[in-house]
């Protein structure tokens, strides 16, 4: 017997977020909305209908606090999944973590459709770098040092210092709505599908 699964749901999506920023904030972890999460709340004052997932980010000085915070969305009902590198790099070594996978649950005990990516970003050298779909990315550090706000569902929201030159950075003309995207075309990759996933 084939089991039918729920397709993803933007409601189950916005609150997926609301929890993670709620938790975040309740533990003093500072987060940035990223990738498309960032680019449809500061251009189209919402997230992008045809997202599949919303994505924050940490950095990695944050992550030894991360623990109870993970226990507490846990608690209010999430899936979590921790990815971790598989490979020295030059900001990070193995088995540091560098994603969190928050999903929603289907039939109780399955993941559901619906998932937050919570990247993990490194500092080196005057760059912050990061994995996503197995690319090694990077943007200047300066984007995280500290944050901005932006207005979302009655709330502010914490975004990359300067988040019109990241957003810049990452997407090149990021005012023009472009649905088909992948990571892959990102102006942040600087090597591509690493073996990490």
């Amino acid at each position: 017997m084939r089991l039918f699964k729920p397709s993803s749901s933007s409601s189950v999506q916005r609150r997926q977020l609301i929890d993670t920023i709620d938790v975040l904030d309740a533990h003093n972890i500072p987060y940035h909305l990223e990738g498309g999460t960032l680019l449809g709340i500061v251009r189209d004052g919402d997230l992008l209908p045809w997202d599949k997932d919303t994505d924050l980010s940490i950095m990695s000085a944050d992550v030894p606090r991360l623990q109870p915070a993970l226990s507490d969305l846990k608690a209010r009902g999430w899936r979590l999944s921790e990815r971790t590198f598989k490979q020295n790099e030059a900001f990070a070594k193995q088995p540091d973590v560098r994603l969190v996978k928050v999903k929603d649950r289907y039939l109780k005990v399955l993941a559901g459709p619906n998932t937050l990516d919570l990247f993990v970003k490194y500092s080196h050298e005057g760059h912050a770098y990061w994995i996503a779909a197995s690319n090694v990315m990077r943007v200047s550090a300066h984007h995280y040092e500290g944050f901005e706000t932006v207005p979302w569902e009655g709330r502010q929201v914490k975004v990359p210092v300067d988040y019109e030159g990241y957003l810049e950075a990452k997407f090149g003309n990021w005012k023009v709505p472009q649905k088909e995207w992948h990571c892959d075309m990102e102006k942040t990759v600087v090597r591509p599908r690493v073996d990490d996933d």
